[in-house]
């Protein structure tokens, strides 16, 4: 179990072929490589990718649920509610969807988390998926983009967009499987956890020294 997800690993492809791309093209000019690697590169942003996870809250240290049509960041370890679908769509979009609620996850016009039954086609329910410089995850929403998916971490209920950064421990969350297997699957996504405080911790650390 690790802290990637699928759009991450495509993401890194992606890249990589892009890179090829733009040297090949300099080198050799438009060919019929080029053409396949674009096509490519294509195909991998827009095909989709489903995983159910469970998706971990540092500030309230639970999970994302979605009860009926309430949502928050309470819900426990293993709880149904607590099961997502992520489903990867264009490069770097996911939709968010609770298993048992059939709910997705969305962002009203005024930045309020909520969720709806059916995808609207206005992005108010896709989010960017991306790796913030602490290594945690952050979710932008894709239709007002200097909004992302927080929590209170005394309430663990879901914070207005235009009240959240990337930065903050409200809008940073770690990906689990969902079938970690009981105890040895919490000792790994601990000691995952430890790692990416440690990580951040050597980052601030190496701005504060240089």
């Amino acid at each position: 179990m690790g802290i990637y997800s699928s759009t991450d690993f495509t993401r890194f492809i992606a890249t990589v072929l892009l890179i090829l791309h733009i040297t090949a093209t300099s080198s050799v000019g438009e060919g019929a490589l080029t053409s396949d690697l674009y096509d490519f590169v294509k195909h991998l942003s827009s095909t989709q990718k489903t995983r159910i996870c469970q998706i971990y809250s540092l500030s309230t240290g639970k999970h994302i649920q979605i009860i009926n049509k309430k949502v928050s960041a309470c819900g426990e370890d293993g709880d149904e509610y607590s099961k997502m679908e992520k489903t990867s769509h264009t490069f770097g979009v996911v939709t968010i969807r609770g298993v048992k609620s059939g709910r997705y996850l969305c962002m009203s016009k005024r930045g309020k988390l909520i969720t709806k039954k059916k995808l609207s086609r206005d992005n108010s329910c896709k989010f960017v998926e991306n790796i913030t410089s602490a290594y945690y995850i952050s979710y932008r929403s894709e239709r007002d983009r200097n909004w992302y998916i927080g929590f209170n971490g005394k309430t663990g209920r879901g914070k207005k967009g235009k009240r959240t950064s990337p930065h903050q421990e409200a809008c940073n969350f770690i990906i689990r499987d969902s079938e970690d297997p009981g105890l040895d699957g919490i000792s790994d996504f601990m000691r995952n956890l430890e790692i990416n405080k440690s990580n951040s911790l050597l980052a601030k650390k190496s701005i504060f020294t240089h």
